[in-house]
């Protein structure tokens, strides 16, 4: 009897599985006909698509500005120089099987209700629409959900496979978009904490396989790049990138850089009159030429001067810093949709704000709820709880994920929306998780457990 309904089990899961690919197939081959113009082009796109028209031309003499794997599928699916239908194929597939493999995961770990909410959302036109614009995003997310697969099986089945392949993973992503550029440190911490909380020792190699494979890949590009540019990064516009966040107060600049103070203070206040949003922040993308020329630098010396700069007037003006970090989390949180998403339709765009922010409210409270359980839940008992719930990963996962973005993508960047959607998924994911973590803590121990007098001082 027990067999049999270990057979059953098995071919309902098998049933559930194939439904849930064929639920996904069928929804990729509608976005293929409702966006059968892809790809379309953003300003940004312009960058990854010269960058891949260097590597076809073998020109290397100077460094690149983006970083090279993304260009790299731009050269392969022939879109260096006219964007091609086959890079939103491999955006929008590499897109629909990283959510089928997070599904594989929640459907095992989580009520199927609960699983079929998240690929139901996830198939939204705000989280696909990324897949028709030649940018970062799209990947981004993919390679994101590849990487939370591929550590909780390496944590849940002890799977050195799995380890190697979050190596991989976590070392290509920072080569696509380097915001992730210390990810080999949210890996530590990951790791350190299932350490903590499973106590094997074996998952300290985990750790060291996935560590120095991922910093091989970011390490030796930097490499790369100071060998042949003298620059050890990934890309030179971080020192640009930090002058999004001095805007305001440039002219606290010291004298000795008076000749970078004007051309800045010119182009700041050209960008507040005539500039399209008039905030004036995305000024020093159009004053590059104008430094570049009256300092006789090239890319390189200039953003490591401008960085140096700015460091400077935040270490001086810390308050006036923090606003403007301030000022970018309120922007990241916005709606991301652009028309794609929105099928020029106001009705539907106010759908999608409804949703963002409701979302955000949802997220908010489950981090809430999460800290009074840490508070009141004794650590032997909340280490206990996490080892029969290997769910909790993706929940660390995620939450690691998502407030590492929010914290590169504000305190050194402008907090663009957009910056924010490879970690949307995450929210959900999340979400759900959290919400069924905190119901299962319920049952599983009583509320005078958590507070009884032996837990409290008095």
């Amino acid at each position: 009897m027990k067999k049999i309904m270990e057979s059953l089990k098995s071919l309902m899961d098998r049933h559930r599985l194939v439904s849930a690919g064929l639920f996904l197939f069928v929804i990729a081959v509608f976005y293929i006909f409702i966006w059968n113009d892809a790809p379309y082009l953003q300003p940004d796109s312009i960058g990854y698509m010269e960058v891949a028209q260097n590597l076809v031309e073998n020109n290397v003499s100077t460094i690149f500005e983006r970083v090279p794997f993304y260009p790299l599928l731009i050269l392969l699916t022939g879109s260096a120089y006219q964007p091609s239908f086959q890079l939103f194929l491999f955006q929008l597939i590499g897109y629909f099987i990283s959510i089928f493999l997070v599904f594989v995961i929640l459907e095992k770990e989580l009520p199927y209700k609960m699983a079929l909410v998240f690929l139901s959302i996830s198939v939204f036109p705000p989280f696909v629409e990324y897949a028709t614009y030649v940018m970062t995003e799209a990947t981004t997310t993919m390679l994101i959900l590849f990487d939370l697969a591929f550590f909780y099986w390496a944590i849940k089945k002890r799977n050195i496979a799995s380890s190697i392949a979050v190596g991989i993973i976590s070392g290509i992503l920072p080569l696509i978009r380097p915001t992730f550029q210390l990810i080999p440190l949210l890996l530590l911490f990951l790791f350190l904490c299932a350490i903590f909380f499973y106590k094997e020792k074996r998952i300290f190699l985990y750790a060291v396989i996935a560590i120095m494979i991922s910093s091989i890949f970011i390490v030796g590009y930097a490499f790369i790049n100071y060998k042949s540019y003298g620059y050890f990064g990934l890309t030179p516009l971080q020192g640009f990138n930090l002058s999004t966040k001095t805007m305001p107060y440039i002219e606290r600049i010291p004298e000795h850089h008076k000749v970078i103070r004007d051309v800045l203070l010119e182009f700041r206040n050209g960008s507040l009159v005539k500039g399209q949003s008039h905030s004036g922040v995305m000024y020093i993308w159009d004053a590059i030429p104008k430094l570049l020329e009256v300092t006789s630098m090239n890319i390189v010396q200039l953003s490591k001067l401008l960085q140096d700069i700015n460091i400077s007037l935040i270490i001086h003006s810390p308050l006036s810093y923090i606003l403007e970090v301030g000022k970018a989390i309120a922007a990241y949180v916005l709606p991301s949709t652009t028309d794609v998403a929105n099928f020029n339709n106001s009705w539907v765009q106010l759908l999608w704000l409804i949703g963002n922010f409701l979302t955000l409210f949802v997220f908010i409270l489950c981090i809430s709820g999460i800290i009074g359980c840490l508070i009141l839940i004794p650590l032997e008992k909340l280490r206990g709880l996490i080892q029969e719930q290997p769910i909790f990963l993706i929940a660390l996962f995620s939450i690691v994920f998502i407030l590492y973005n929010l914290l590169i993508s504000t305190a050194f960047e402008v907090g663009n929306p957009r910056y924010r959607v490879p970690t949307d998924l995450l929210t959900f994911i999340y979400i759900l998780v959290q919400i069924y973590t905190i119901k299962n803590i319920k049952i599983s121990i009583s509320f005078n457990t958590w507070i009884s007098p032996s837990n409290l001082d008095y």
